[in-house]
């Protein structure tokens, strides 16, 4: 039987390395140009593209907002209203300023007696009388030059010492009438100067020295002499403190507090006040107390310390320690309608001629010695000022005053 021969296979060893164009036929032309043909379009399709990236010039997408997202609308919605929200703000504060300047150019404060805020009857009538008349604040006190408290009160620290009237009227159907009719409550307290709550609260009296166990008086017994409370007693300033708290929860939007003053008379080296830095620096401390206590029941209420623009109070004297005029306090009531002003060339004894131009050099005096102030209120008798006279009044005092300042004219009940 014959031997079969093997297969010899033979190896290429250079076959992926032999030049194919050698051989190369038609179709092989035909399939290079068509290669080269799509390459060229698709390089000039992605030319501006890559040219821009590479450049820098590349631009990012804008989202329409029709295709955002319900988040991203509310988002964008929420920074615009934002936006808007400030833009209303600073209008309103705006107009808030302007309606401010408003009221103040045509304040006018009408007093409420105590007879009148006593009857529900006539205080209706009389408020409506005001309204038809233009006025827009009401003032009415509520502690007196005695000391005797004119409203109702639970408050224990007043009660205890018996010195409420007994026909005192409700403090709060007062302010609520006067507010229901856009009218501003504004009640007065005469501080320190009180003979009723200084007699029954003796050891915060102001007394002789050096034998303490006196009480000191402004006058003789006979005269109708009177006692103060100390400006310089905490207990003393607690218990205007109390009122102040009645006020201004009852409804009060403005607290004026006068005679906030050591005491007037005689012998006035002869009062002991205990130790103290200074009369200014009690003063000026406890004005500013008052100013929180009010403000911690209602932040928009505001504390006036009144002054009676006098003449005399230009200088240094016993009752402030300095001028008045100087007394650091936010918000300052001057009184033009009880006191004559005489001071140098000034004098101001009535106010039926040149009202404008003697209040306004008035105040140019006053205003080189005060203390900064954040707003003034000027009180003027209605009776013997014109609308023109108090017009030029108000156009004096805009033009030298930077800060806040509203004119009352005062009407008595």
């Amino acid at each position: 039987m014959a031997k079969n021969k093997g297969y010899k296979i033979k190896r290429y060893n250079k076959i992926y390395r032999r030049n194919r164009s050698s051989n190369m036929g038609p179709m092989g032309f035909i399939v290079i140009i068509a290669v080269v043909l799509i390459l060229l379009f698709v390089g000039w399709s992605i030319y501006d593209p890559v040219y821009n990236f590479l450049t820098g010039k590349i631009e990012t997408p804008q989202i329409s907002s029709s295709s955002s997202t319900p988040d991203e609308s509310t988002s964008e919605g929420d920074t615009q209203g934002d936006t808007n929200g400030d833009n209303q703000d600073d209008t309103q504060d705006t107009s808030s300023e302007d309606e401010d300047v408003q009221q103040a150019e045509n304040s006018k404060a009408a007093l409420i007696s105590f007879d009148i805020a006593s009857d529900t009857a006539k205080l209706s009538e009389y408020i409506t009388q005001i309204k038809e008349q233009g006025y827009n604040s009401a003032v009415v006190e509520i502690k007196d030059v005695d000391g005797q408290v004119l409203y109702k009160t639970e408050n224990q620290t007043i009660t205890s010492l018996n010195t409420v009237s007994s026909s005192a009227f409700d403090l709060q159907a007062v302010c609520k009438a006067l507010s229901d009719e856009d009218i501003t409550p504004i009640v007065k307290i005469q501080t320190f100067r009180d003979n009723a709550a200084a007699s029954a609260m003796k050891d915060a009296a102001v007394r002789y020295k050096p034998d303490t166990s006196y009480l000191w008086a402004d006058d003789a017994p006979a005269n109708g002499g009177k006692y103060w409370l100390n400006p310089n007693s905490e207990k003393a300033q607690e218990y205007i403190f109390a009122i102040i708290d009645d006020a201004v929860s009852m409804g009060a939007e403005k607290v004026i507090l006068d005679t906030v003053q050591f005491p007037e008379g005689y012998s006035l080296d002869l009062c002991d006040f205990g130790d103290m830095e200074s009369k200014q620096a009690v003063i000026e401390n406890f004005i500013a107390a008052a100013q929180q206590k009010a403000q911690a029941k209602n932040p928009e209420a505001e504390v006036y310390f009144e002054i009676n623009v006098n003449g005399s109070y230009m200088e240094d004297n016993d009752q402030y320690g300095v001028s008045p005029f100087k007394i650091a306090a936010q918000n300052v009531v001057l009184d033009f309608a009880d006191t004559s002003f005489k001071y140098g060339d000034i004098n101001i004894s009535d106010f039926n001629t040149d009202t404008a131009q003697r209040v306004s050099s008035a105040l140019g005096e006053i205003n080189k010695i005060s203390a900064e102030r954040t707003k003034t209120m000027l009180l003027l008798p209605e009776e013997g000022i014109s609308s023109a006279e108090l017009d030029s009044v108000i156009e004096s005092v805009a033009g030298q005053n930077a800060q806040s300042t509203e004119i009352f004219t005062q009407s008595q009940s």
